[in-house]
């Protein structure tokens, strides 16, 4: 990486240098020289109350002039003695300044700076920072064969993810990954086209593109179909059946996720019976689903948003509740029934 990151505000000597920490550092962040301190890559692992010897990672701290007021400079902390700090880890390359990948936030790094050193918590970003939204359009046959467009948008975590994916997948691999996707929640499918939209700029919304055709999506039975509106992407989950869990959990990162999925029906054929909407709420996230048919379209749409990642091991059965409604709620079908011959 070179130190274009350090440039965007159009004057590279505004930025303050603090200090160096950490005999491992990498390159990257040697040559930037601007400190931040130890870290390891796992929450939890430094705690304020005793020492840890398991900080491995060097990210960096850039002590911000008054008048910097970018809002696209979310892992900011203002700091009393510090003043106002942007922490951004050069090692990711796929995260661009402003951001923090999520197994750093909220965590512990020591910060050093002339005359001073300092453990800081680290921020923990906004849901909305970290967005997915994904739009389908999609025709069912009466023979019960899906097929769809689909275009998702992406920025923050949700793209840093999917990005390394991709670039660290050869370019003729890449429709793989897509294919990966859907064998998640489809059978019998097809990828039949995928295109994606600034993969290499990272400062922008990653754009992915795909269609597929999926036989036997819908079950038959006589004059029936049953189809399943959630068409893709999982977010329940069953990790907190079983037995009683002693130690607290950690979800991945905070974020607002939004699928929208039209689903026009073959013809001659009506809806019967709909899935009840999912209202699903916790201390640590929200879920919500809805279901509606126009114009001979199904219509679904859900919001799912992580607001918080520590749970401690008191709350874990709201949170298991939690999962199970959204559980339900994506394998849950609609019925359609032949009206006419």
């Amino acid at each position: 990486m070179n130190q274009d990151w350090f440039e965007r505000d159009g004057n590279p000597k505004r930025g303050q240098r603090l200090g160096i920490m950490g005999a491992n550092g990498t390159g990257k962040t040697t040559l930037l020289r601007v400190l931040l301190g130890e870290l390891p890559p796992d929450r939890g692992i430094v705690n304020p109350d005793f020492p840890s010897l398991r900080g491995n990672h060097v990210i960096l701290a850039i002590r911000l002039p008054d008048e910097i007021q970018d809002a696209k400079l979310y892992a900011v902390v203002n700091d009393p003695q510090l003043g106002r700090i942007l922490f951004f880890d050069p090692t990711n390359e796929y995260v661009p300044l402003g951001y923090l990948p999520y197994y750093l936030q909220q965590n512990y790094g020591l910060v050093a700076a002339p005359n001073t050193a300092k453990l800081i918590l680290l921020p923990l970003m906004a849901p909305a920072t970290n967005r997915l939204m994904r739009t389908a359009t999609l025709t069912l046959s009466p023979a019960g064969s899906l097929r769809g467009d689909v275009e998702e948008l992406r920025w923050g975590s949700p793209a840093a993810e999917r990005r390394e994916t991709f670039m660290e997948s050869k370019q003729a691999d890449r429709a793989k990954v897509f294919e990966r996707f859907l064998g998640t929640s489809l059978n019998n499918f097809t990828l039949t086209g995928a295109s994606i939209g600034n993969l290499d700029n990272y400062d922008e919304t990653l754009t992915l593109n795909y269609k597929f055709v999926a036989t036997e999506y819908a079950k038959t039975s006589g004059d029936l179909l049953i189809v399943r509106p959630r068409v893709m992407g999982e977010k329940g989950s069953s990790i907190l059946a079983g037995k009683p869990r002693k130690y607290p959990i950690e979800l991945t990162g905070t974020s607002l996720e939004t699928d929208v999925f039209d689903i026009t029906l073959p013809a001659g054929y009506v809806v019967d019976e709909l899935p009840e909407a999912v209202r699903a709420e916790c201390n640590y996230a929200t879920y919500k689903s809805d279901f509606q048919v126009k114009d001979n379209v199904l219509h679904y749409s859900r919001t799912y948003e992580i607001k918080g990642i520590i749970v401690p091991t008191e709350k874990l059965p709201e949170v298991r509740d939690f999962f199970h409604q959204i559980a339900a709620d994506e394998k849950s079908s609609a019925v359609l029934r032949r009206s006419t011959p």
